[in-house]
């Protein structure tokens, strides 16, 4: 049974762990891959921008001002990644290299693909705009010398910022568009000019360089410039092969600009936009991802299996005193009722279930010992009236006897015989209590009390008092009417026994609050307080000679203190002036 119980619980615990192992070695598996890819999407990004500003670095520091080159120089760069590739817009790869060079289009890599297979490598895939959309401006200056650059070129166009040191201060270029020429103005930082020197812009373009700028355009027929985020602009009015006027506006990189027909530049469109797209070989996070994978599976089978240990462990110990308790209950028989289980120093459920059998088996031993008693103490009742019976009859048939002789005895018999009938009727009528049968009703106390003081004899009934006290309303309660009559005339019975014959019994009822009272009162020698209690149990006597002497078995209180018991009555014995009064109180029915 226990070895049962402890599989049981050991599987049971087996399951719960992998239903709480499984999904937690899952979600750090989740955790540690997103780690590991977000690291890897932070150093592919990290390698566009590096890339980016590598190219920009290469072609030269004056990249946005300087159309000296164009984009026909982007061709002529050295990279430091394996696999890079420059698209201008969303489909057309200007240069490409390593991985790139393949027939998967750059643009699907970087649009689709962040993480991409090709011929059984891995790649993480991210790309950057070429040129940044912000710089430096003039509000992120000094008060002192944005002032002073600005008075110094009053009609120029601000276009970029940089910051270069001289000796022991920093000197700040800043670079103007004024008509067709480019003004640089260094100042420091306190508005101090150091040097301020015009370059002059071209008036028109090569033809390569307006080729590579502007393809479509065929004859330049006018070039002006302009300045929007830091960058210069060419505004180049052409005419194309079909001889229809076309109107660009771009920078070095050949990216082109919105304008109206007013000339306003707007911002950059899309489709022209130079995107470095770079690739970083992630075989090396796969592996890392597969190994922390096994990792976890591995430590959590073998969390699995030492939590499964555990539990098999704990179990068996914490069931190990249930195998005490079956040994001591089997050998717990009729004659060895002494017997009680072991109760652990622990306060758990084991313990409390050991100390709870304990007083179980204490009240079954006490239970067997007082039916003991009771079969011994009726058997002693029953033996004493049998013996009187025999005798007497012995006595009758030893010798020829008159009839009055032969009268006389049976009569004896007959009282006898009525002596073990009411003896049985009691021991029946305790049997029926202790099995709990009872038919409730609501009925009058006061009422019954009368009608069983009138069933007494009519001498005995001319020495009880009744005394219902209260106002005339019925004293109603709910019980079984017939058992509190009985009640009420074993309380009666008593005292008239132990009253003198001269003496009244007064029988009390009222009303106190929520309860009924009821009294019988006598006017005998009274009882020994130390005596009270024990009064109630079965072939019980206070004074053993006076009981026999007035034909009592001891059975009438020990009646009284069941039916109370079987109504949740309250009963007790006080010691009167003098006598005895038996009190018992009973809850009225409710409205």
């Amino acid at each position: 049974m226990k070895l049962t119980i402890t599989r049981r619980l050991t599987a049971t615990h087996a399951a719960l762990t992998a239903v709480i192992l499984v999904p937690a070695i899952s979600w750090l598996h989740v955790l540690a891959s997103r780690d590991l890819e977000s690291s890897g999407e932070a150093a592919v990004r990290s390698e566009a921008i590096h890339l980016a500003h590598h190219l920009v670095r290469q072609l030269d520091e004056d990249i946005l001002v300087d159309f000296r080159g164009g984009p026909a120089s982007l061709g002529e760069m050295h990279w430091d990644s394996p696999h890079w590739a420059i698209l201008r817009g969303s489909d057309r790869v200007v240069h490409a290299a390593g991985a790139f060079i393949d027939d998967i289009p750059p643009a699907e890599w970087a649009k689709d693909l962040p993480v991409a297979a090709r011929s059984g490598s891995w790649f993480r895939v991210a790309s950057t705009h070429l040129v940044q959309d912000t710089g430096p401006t003039l509000g992120d200056l000094p008060a002192a010398a944005r002032e002073r650059a600005v008075a110094e070129c009053p009609g120029g166009v601000f276009l970029n910022v940089k910051l270069e040191i001289s000796g022991d201060s920093n000197v700040i270029a800043l670079k103007f568009l004024e008509g067709g020429r480019i003004l640089e103005v260094q100042v420091t930082e306190d508005g101090k000019v150091i040097r301020k020197r015009p370059e002059e812009l071209p008036r028109s373009l090569s033809s390569d360089l307006l080729r590579s700028l502007a393809p479509q355009v065929k004859d330049l027929l006018d070039l002006r410039w302009a300045a929007r985020d830091g960058q210069l602009l060419a505004i180049i009015d052409g005419l194309r092969a079909d001889g229809s006027m076309e109107r660009l506006c771009v920078n070095r990189l050949g990216e082109e600009f919105r304008i109206d027909s007013t000339g306003n530049v707007g911002g950059i469109l899309p489709g022209s936009r130079l995107h470095v797209i770079t690739a970083i070989d992630v075989a090396d996070e796969v592996r890392k991802k597969e190994a922390a994978l096994r990792s976890f599976t591995i430590a959590g089978a073998l969390l699995w299996i030492a939590s499964i240990a555990m539990g098999w462990y704990v179990t068996r110990r914490a069931l190990s005193p249930v195998g005490e308790i079956v040994k001591t209950c089997r050998g717990i028989v009729p004659g060895k009722v002494g017997e009680r289980l072991p109760v652990g120093k622990a306060d758990d459920e084991l313990s409390r279930m050991a100390a709870t059998i304990n007083g179980m088996l204490d009240r079954i031993e006490g239970a067997y010992a007082r039916e003991r008693q009771f079969t011994g103490d009726a058997s002693h009742e029953l033996r004493a009236p049998l013996t009187k019976v025999i005798a007497d009859i012995d006595l009758a048939v030893s010798q020829d006897r008159s009839s009055g002789e032969y009268r006389e005895a049976l009569l004896r018999v007959r009282g006898y015989a009525e002596d073990m009938k009411r003896l049985v009727e009691s021991l029946l009528l305790l049997a029926r209590l202790d099995n709990g049968l009872l038919e409730r009703s609501d009925f009058d106390l006061g009422e019954l009390a009368v009608e069983t003081v009138h069933r007494f004899p009519e001498k005995e009934a001319r020495r009880i008092s009744v005394d219902l006290r209260g106002d005339d309303s019925p004293i109603k309660v709910h019980a079984e009417r017939r058992l509190l009559g009985v009640l009420i005339h074993n309380l009666l019975d008593n005292a008239l026994r132990y009253s003198p014959a001269s003496k009244p019994v007064i029988l009390r009822i009222e009303r106190n609050g929520t309860h009924a009272i009821g009294e019988v009162e006598d006017a005998g020698s009274g009882i020994d307080p130390s005596q009270a209690p024990g009064l109630f149990d079965r072939f019980r006597r206070a004074d053993e000679a006076r009981s026999r002497e007035a034909g009592g078995f001891g059975l009438g209180l020990s009646i009284v203190k069941t039916i109370a018991d079987a109504h949740r009555m309250e009963i007790e014995l006080l010691r009167g002036n003098p006598g005895t009064i038996a009190r018992f109180s009973i809850p009225l029915r409710a409205s």
